[in-house]
């Protein structure tokens, strides 16, 4: 890299660009994964939903896709930034298949309403300990499939 784009933004010396493009590329892929897999479930509900979902799942564990719940715990000193780099591409990845999912002639909405509605009767306490809970299911499996 010349002194000239040192000059320009001191950042980009510091910067593995390559290692950038893959992580986002790949956080990216992940979310649009789940997107899929959300879509799935939505659509057909109960015990095919879950499994669609599942697929989800085991496609971003077997590609080693970036998704923010499985990289968050075991997050290592300085990797911050590729953290919020795999959020930011797992949000965008998700809001791809959130735009096709939205000239739907599926009934979506009304699905994600009545899963929103279950969410908030329980209270946050409850939904946050169910979250916790998927996650570590999550982080468990992953790591068990990939040793």
């Amino acid at each position: 890299m010349s002194d000239d784009t040192i000059g320009v933004c001191p950042l980009l010396y510091l910067c593995d660009m390559g290692k950038i493009s893959t992580i986002f590329k790949s956080s990216i892929l992940a979310g649009i994964c789940i997107g899929i897999a959300g879509f799935g479930f939505l659509a057909l509900g109960g015990v095919v939903g879950a499994v669609l979902f599942a697929f989800g799942l085991i496609t971003v564990v077997c590609y080693k896709l970036k998704l923010y719940t499985g990289t968050a715990g075991f997050i290592e000193k300085g990797q911050v930034g590729d953290l919020l780099l795999i959020l930011v591409g797992n949000i965008l990845g998700c809001l791809l298949v959130a735009l096709l999912a939205r000239v739907s002639p599926m009934p979506l909405q009304e699905s994600a309403q009545k899963i929103l509605e279950g969410r908030l009767a329980i209270g946050p306490l409850r939904a946050g300990l169910l979250a916790i809970g998927c996650g570590f299911l999550k982080v468990t499996s992953a790591v068990e499939v990939e040793y």
